[in-house]
């Protein structure tokens, strides 16, 4: 499989500002169309989502993810067959913002959930290999949101589930009215069975009430560090010297002229009448005889204009 190859920021990728939040109560007017209201508890979860998105989109290390993949620029054709479904940070920051539009999938904080994480197992299903770099940066990507949410989403969901905060229809809010009515009426029946309850069990020892949902503080956001290159040997710094010093000279031969020859035995301390059985190993030079090869070499492509 074909692995997308590490782009270039300045190349690939425009530093736009990220834009202002629309998340206010004229855009989040219910449309006629879905007749749609946000209670104000539930924009401001919206607020906090939409803040964690835009925190990883100035994340200069996910700056791969903030934009659809472009299969063009990239000499990817085979990656709308691998992944169908296609997902970017700024596509899920725009669906945020117009999430009253039924087009955009975006019911719920589930689905935000749901689509940074199909930005996540994109980038690890296309380039699969465990040591590519967009695939250590997707599973970095997945690590940094989840402690992004931890710390600025999750504490404000109280009780409720990611799936439980979106829109809601007016049919389903008159529903909720009638069920808080309906508890309303029944407090006064719960107030005096727990009143007969309490006269009933007087001597026994009351226990105490567990406290509510204790929240973990957050650890610290760890940025992840690109793994150190380490540095080459000497030696392989000359194996690396002496293949492309082979290459120019493969590439030179078809237009080296009989002088030139002469002229390349002069260099690697050759004898002429020797040439005839010739087999030149550049591995067996100095440095010294090297650095004579190249200069030869540049002065060849320059007379040739190569």
């Amino acid at each position: 499989m074909k692995e997308v190859p590490v782009p270039d920021d300045s190349e690939f990728f425009d530093q736009d500002t990220i834009p202002e939040s629309r998340l206010d109560e004229d855009f989040l007017a219910s449309s006629d169309e879905k007749r749609a209201r946000t209670t104000d508890d539930d924009e401001t979860l919206w607020v906090a989502a939409r803040g964690v998105i835009d925190k990883l989109c100035k994340n200069k290390l996910f700056d791969w993810f903030r934009y659809p993949v472009d299969t063009v620029k990239l000499n990817i054709p085979e990656y709308d067959k691998i992944i169908p479904e296609k997902m970017d940070l700024g596509t899920i920051r725009k669906r945020i913002d117009n999430r009253d539009d039924p087009a955009n999938s975006m019911n719920s904080l589930q689905d935000v959930i749901d689509h940074v994480y199909k930005v996540v197992n994109n980038a690890k299903t296309f380039n699969s290999s465990p040591a590519h770099a967009v695939h250590i940066r997707a599973i970095s990507l997945g690590q940094v949101f989840d402690l992004l949410w931890a710390v600025n989403v999750k504490p404000l969901l109280g009780k409720k589930r990611p799936a439980e905060v979106g829109l809601e229809d007016d049919g389903d809010e008159s529903m909720d009215e009638a069920t808080a009515e309906a508890e309303v009426e029944a407090e006064p029946e719960a107030e005096a069975e727990t009143a007969k309850s309490d006269v009933v069990q007087s001597d026994a020892e009351v226990p105490e009430l567990p406290s509510g949902p204790v929240i973990p503080e957050a650890a610290p956001i760890a940025i992840p560090v690109e793994p150190e290159v380490p540095a080459k040997t000497s030696a392989q710094l000359r194996n690396e010297r002496i293949e492309s010093l082979n290459e120019q000279l493969n590439e030179l031969g078809e237009v080296m002229t009989e002088d030139d020859s002469t002229r390349l035995l002069e260099v690697l301390r050759i004898p002429v009448d020797e040439a005839d059985e010739l087999n030149i190993d550049l591995h067996e030079y100095s440095d010294e005889i090297l650095n004579d090869v190249e200069s030869y070499l540049k002065a060849m492509k320059s007379r040739l204009g190569v």
